[in-house]
C-alpha cells in the first residue's frame, strides 16, 4: 500500500509537473503569437481617430445647386452628431444589436452566430462587430483568414479604448460600401433616394442598412425583391431591439420606396462643358490629387437658371437648323421583336445617351458674277492711305448701271425662291422633348409610334424620309427609328370641342455645332456656357478651345481704334469698289451683297457690316493700331499682320472674342473672366476667394465704350441685327460671318449681360448657303437672352460725363431738326463735335445743349 502512494505520488508530480511545462509552454506559445500579431499591428491608429476618408469634390452653381462631383470614392462625409437617431437604429439593429454593451468583440454573438450556423449547416450569420468591421474596413483589409480575425479582434479593443461609441459608429457609417458607387450613408442616400440623410424615412433607413452584406447584389436597382426582404429584416430587428414600435415597423413596410436610377460615374455634371472647365483648372493649379480626394468645395459663377435656357436654345436652334439643312438618316433599326416592345407602353424619351427599348433671311446671293468693276487703287503699304472722294465718285458711277441690275435680278430671285407653299409648324405642345419612335407604316402616310403613343410624320418631313438613301441605296423601312417630337394639331373638319390629333415632326441630331457664353460685364462672371449639342458625344469645349475666323464680329475693335483716333459716328467714308497695294500685293476686299452704297457715316457703314469701310479704315491706321486695341482688351490670339485683318481672318476663341467686346458696356475697362467665386478645402481653409468687386484697368476712354456701344444698338436697331429688337429692351450687338459661310457669330449685349453665340461644323466646311450670323446665330442669343432677362428690369446704358448729343440725319452725317424722320440724338466724345455741329456755326442750335 505504501509502495502504491509512493508511485502514485510520483506518478501525480511528474503528471503535474508535465502539465505545468505544457502550461508554460502554451503560455509562452500564445505570448510569442500575441506579441507577433501585435508587433504587426500599426501602433498608430489616426486612420481611425483623425479620420479623413477619401471624399468627392463638389461643384455648386451660384444659386446653390451641386452641378458637379469628382471623385475615386463617392463619399461625402458627415458629422456622426448630424445622422439622424433612424439612421444609427436601423444599422445597430442590422448589424450589430448588442453594440452600446460590448467592449469590441461580442462573445456571446459569437457564440450565437455559431449554432445558428451549426444548426443551418452553412453560414448564415456573423459575429463581427461594427468596431471590428471598422478596424477590417480601414486597417486590416479584407483577407479572409484566421490570422486576420485575430488582427480584427486586437484592433476592436484598441479602438474602443480611443474613441466613444458614437464615434466609431459614425466613422463606420461614413466608410461602409453601399453598392452603386456610394461610400458612406450620406453617398448613399442620394444615390438611391436623392435625398439628404436627414430626409430619409425610416422604410428608407432600413434599406439602407440592409445594403452591406450584399452591396453588389442586393442593391434595389439590382435586386430589389433581395433587398426589400433584408429591409423587412431590419425593420424586425429594429421592432426587436425597441427601436421602433410594432405600428411604425408596419407602416414602414407598407411605406412604397421612390428610387433614383442612376449610377454613380467619375464625375456626374449638370453642366458637363462648364465643370470640365472647372476640373482643367483645378488640375492644373492644385492637381488631381486635391480633387479627386481632399472634397473642395467649389463655388462657381454659373446661374443654373440661366444655364438651362441656354442649352434649351442652343438645342433647340441647331435642331431648327438641321431641319432647314436636310435628314441625315434613323438613328436605328430594330426587328420586329423590339419594334413590338418600343411601341408598347409609355413613349421612349430620346437624349444624348439615346434611348431604352425597354424603358417603360438674307438676300439671295447673285447666281452669275459681275463683270469685275472699276476700282480705285489705294496704297496701303503704310499707314495713312485715304481714299480721295473725287476718286470714290467716279468708280462708284461706273458701277452704279450694274448695282441696279444686280438687285433686280436678285429681287426676282428671291421672288422666285419663296413663291411657293411653305410648310407652317404648328405650336408644339412640348418642344423640348424628343422621343425615339418607329416607322409602323409606309402605306399612304408614313406613320410612326413611340410606345402607344402613334402619328403620322409631318408632310414637309416625310418627303425628305421618302428621298432619303444610305451610302448602299437603302431607303426607310419600317421599323426604323427616327427621333420626333410629338405635337397636337385640330384635323380638318374635327368638331370644335375635340381633342386634337398628334403630329411627329423630326428632330434629328444635328451634323452643326454651336457654343454659347454668356457673362455679366459688370463684374465678368461666367453665367452660362455651352461647348456644344451634346457632351456625350463629343467633350470639346467649343466655347472655350475652339478657334474660328471671327469674320465682322471683328469690326467693333476696329471701329473702336477709329473712335480713338478721333473719327465719330458721323464721318464719312465711300463704299465703292477699291483695290488695296499691300506688300504681298493687290488685295479687293468685298461686302456679302455684290453692291456699293457710296458715301456712308461710320454708324450706317457698321451697321450694315460694309467690308471696303471697314478696310479703308484699318488701312488709313494701320494694322498695329487694330491689334494693339485688341491686345489692349484681351485678345491673346494670334493675329494676322495683314490687312485682310479688317475682315475678320484672325481665329478667336468665343470666350476670348465675348470677354474682349464685353469692355464696351463695361465702360471700357477690360472684363476678366471670373468663373469661380470661392474655394475651399474639406477642412474649410479658403484656396481662392472672388468674391470682391475686381479691379479693372482701363483699355479705352469710357466715351470711346459709349461710342461703340452705341454703333452696337445701330447694329440691332437698323442693321444685320434686327432680329434682335425682339428682345424688347436697349440691346448693342454684332453679327460675323467668315468665308464661305464656315462661320456664324453674334455677340449681344444689354448693361447687364452679355452673350455670344457661334454655329458650324467640326470640319471646317461651310454650314450652308446664306447661313449668316444673323440668320443661325442670333436666333440662338434671342431664344436664351429673352429667357435669361425675363423678369429682370429693364436698364439703359450709363452715359459718362464725357459724352455730348447733337440731332444728326444718320445717312448723310449732318445736323438734323427734331422734325426730320429718322434723325436721332448722336453721342461725341467731347470736344470731337464735327464743325456744322460746333456751336456758332448754322448748325449750332441743334447741339446737345438744346437737345
Amino acid at each position: 500500500m505504501t509502495n502504491f502512494r509512493r508511485i502514485f505520488r510520483s506518478v501525480a508530480r511528474i503528471s503535474a509537473a508535465s502539465a505545468l511545462g505544457i502550461a508554460a509552454t502554451a503560455g509562452a506559445l500564445a505570448y510569442r503569437g500575441y506579441r507577433a500579431f501585435e508587433s504587426d499591428l500599426p501602433r498608430n491608429l489616426d486612420v481611425v481617430t483623425d479620420y479623413r476618408p477619401l471624399r468627392a469634390s463638389q461643384i455648386f452653381s451660384a444659386d446653390g445647386e451641386t452641378i458637379g462631383e469628382f471623385f475615386v470614392e463617392k463619399r461625402v462625409l458627415m458629422p456622426p452628431a448630424d445622422i439622424p437617431p433612424v439612421v444609427r437604429d436601423a444599422f445597430v439593429a442590422a448589424e450589430d444589436a448588442r453594440f452600446y454593451a460590448h467592449g469590441g468583440i461580442d462573445y456571446l454573438g459569437i457564440v450565437r452566430a455559431a449554432w445558428a450556423n451549426y444548426r443551418a449547416g452553412r453560414v448564415v450569420q456573423g459575429g463581427s462587430t461594427i468596431t471590428q468591421q471598422v478596424a477590417k474596413l480601414l486597417i486590416v483589409g479584407a483577407e479572409r483568414s484566421f490570422a486576420r480575425k485575430i488582427r480584427e479582434a486586437m484592433l476592436a479593443h484598441r479602438i474602443e479604448g480611443q474613441l466613444t461609441k458614437d464615434q466609431i459608429l459614425g466613422v463606420y457609417l461614413n466608410h461602409v460600401y453601399l453598392g452603386h458607387g456610394a461610400y458612406g450613408i450620406a453617398a448613399a442616400a442620394d444615390a438611391y433616394f436623392g435625398k439628404a440623410v436627414e430626409d430619409l424615412s425610416i422604410a428608407e433607413a432600413a434599406l439602407l442598412a440592409g445594403l452591406p452584406k450584399a452591396p453588389g447584389r442586393a442593391t434595389p436597382l439590382r435586386d430589389f425583391a433581395r433587398a426589400q426582404a433584408r429591409q423587412h429584416y431590419v425593420l424586425d430587428q429594429m421592432t426587436a431591439q425597441r427601436f421602433l414600435t410594432p405600428a411604425q415597423s408596419a407602416a414602414a413596410r407598407r411605406e412604397p420606396l421612390v428610387l433614383v436610377s442612376r449610377e454613380r460615374p467619375l464625375a456626374n455634371v449638370a453642366a458637363p462643358y462648364f465643370v470640365e472647365t472647372i476640373r482643367r483648372y483645378v488640375a492644373e493649379h492644385y492637381g488631381d490629387e486635391e480633387l479627386l480626394e481632399r472634397g473642395l468645395r467649389i463655388y462657381t459663377t454659373l446661374d443654373m437658371k440661366r444655364q438651362r435656357s441656354a442649352e434649351a436654345a442652343l438645342r433647340s436652334g441647331l435642331e431648327d437648323l438641321e431641319r432647314r439643312l436636310g435628314f441625315h438618316g434613323p438613328i436605328a433599326r430594330l426587328n420586329a421583336g423590339q419594334r413590338q416592345r418600343l411601341t408598347s407602353g409609355r413613349p421612349r424619351p430620346f437624349g444624348p445617351a439615346g434611348f431604352d427599348v425597354d424603358d417603360e433671311g438674307s438676300d439671295v446671293i447673285l447666281a452669275t458674277p459681275l463683270p469685275e468693276p472699276h476700282a480705285a487703287t489705294v496704297d496701303a503699304t503704310r499707314p495713312g492711305a485715304e481714299l480721295p472722294e473725287s476718286m470714290a465718285r467716279y468708280v462708284a458711277g461706273e458701277t452704279w448701271a450694274a448695282r441696279r441690275k444686280a438687285n433686280a435680278a436678285a429681287r426676282q430671285r428671291a421672288l422666285n425662291a419663296t413663291a411657293g407653299p411653305a410648310a407652317a409648324l404648328l405650336a408644339a405642345t412640348d418642344p423640348d422633348v424628343v422621343y425615339a419612335a418607329a416607322v409602323t407604316s409606309l402605306a399612304r402616310r408614313v406613320t410612326v409610334a413611340s410606345g402607344g403613343l402613334a402619328a403620322p410624320l409631318d408632310i414637309a418631313d416625310e418627303a425628305r424620309i421618302l428621298a432619303w438613301t444610305d451610302g448602299d441605296g437603302g431607303r426607310i423601312a419600317v421599323g426604323d427609328v427616327l427621333p420626333v417630337h410629338f405635337r397636337p394639331v385640330s384635323a380638318s373638319g374635327t368638331p370644335r370641342g375635340a381633342e386634337p390629333r398628334p403630329v411627329a415632326v423630326l428632330a434629328a441630331t444635328p451634323a452643326v455645332q454651336a457654343a454659347l457664353i454668356a457673362l455679366d460685364p459688370r463684374n465678368g462672371h461666367l453665367v452660362s456656357m455651352v461647348g456644344g449639342y451634346d457632351y456625350g458625344k463629343s467633350q470639346f469645349n467649343r466655347a472655350w478651345q475652339a478657334h474660328r475666323q471671327i469674320g465682322s464680329a471683328i469690326k467693333p475693335f476696329v471701329y473702336a481704334s477709329a473712335i480713338e483716333r478721333g473719327m465719330s459716328e458721323l464721318t464719312i467714308k465711300w463704299d465703292a469698289p477699291i483695290k488695296f497695294k499691300t506688300s504681298s500685293g493687290l488685295w479687293s476686299p468685298r461686302n456679302y451683297k455684290r453692291e456699293f452704297l457710296g458715301p456712308l457715316t461710320l454708324r450706317t457703314a457698321f451697321a450694315k457690316s460694309i467690308n471696303t469701310i471697314s478696310a479703308q479704315l484699318v488701312a488709313q491706321m494701320g494694322v498695329d493700331a487694330v491689334i494693339d486695341t485688341m491686345r489692349r482688351l484681351g485678345i491673346r490670339s494670334a493675329l494676322p499682320h495683314q490687312l485682310s485683318l479688317a475682315l475678320g481672318t484672325a481665329d478667336l476663341s468665343p470666350q476670348e472674342a465675348a470677354y474682349a467686346l464685353a469692355t464696351f458696356p463695361a465702360g471700357g475697362e477690360v472684363v476678366t473672366p471670373v468663373f469661380i467665386t470661392r474655394m475651399v478645402d474639406a477642412d474649410g481653409r479658403v484656396l481662392e476667394d472672388h468674391t470682391a468687386p475686381p479691379s479693372r484697368t482701363r483699355a479705352l476712354s469710357a466715351e470711346t465704350a459709349y461710342v461703340m456701344t452705341d454703333m452696337m444698338r445701330g447694329v440691332v436697331e437698323a442693321g444685320t441685327g434686327r432680329k434682335a429688337r425682339e428682345l424688347g429692351r436697349p440691346a448693342g450687338g454684332k453679327t460675323g460671318t467668315s468665308n464661305n459661310y464656315r462661320d456664324a457669330w453674334f455677340f449681344g449685349f444689354t448693361p447687364d449681360l452679355l452673350c455670344g453665340v457661334w454655329v458650324g461644323r467640326d470640319d471646317f466646311k461651310p454650314i450652308g448657303h446664306d447661313a449668316t450670323g444673323g440668320q443661325v446665330a442670333l436666333p440662338i442669343w434671342l431664344a436664351y437672352m429673352k429667357e435669361a432677362l425675363r423678369g429682370k428690369p429693364i436698364q439703359d446704358f450709363a452715359i459718362p460725363p464725357g459724352i455730348v448729343f447733337a440731332r444728326a440725319d444718320p445717312d448723310t452725317g449732318l445736323p438734323a431738326s427734331p422734325a426730320k424722320r429718322d434723325s436721332r440724338l448722336t453721342p461725341f466724345r467731347r470736344g470731337a463735335l464735327p464743325p456744322p455741329f460746333r456751336p456758332g456755326g448754322d448748325a449750332g442750335r441743334f447741339s446737345d445743349e438744346r437737345f
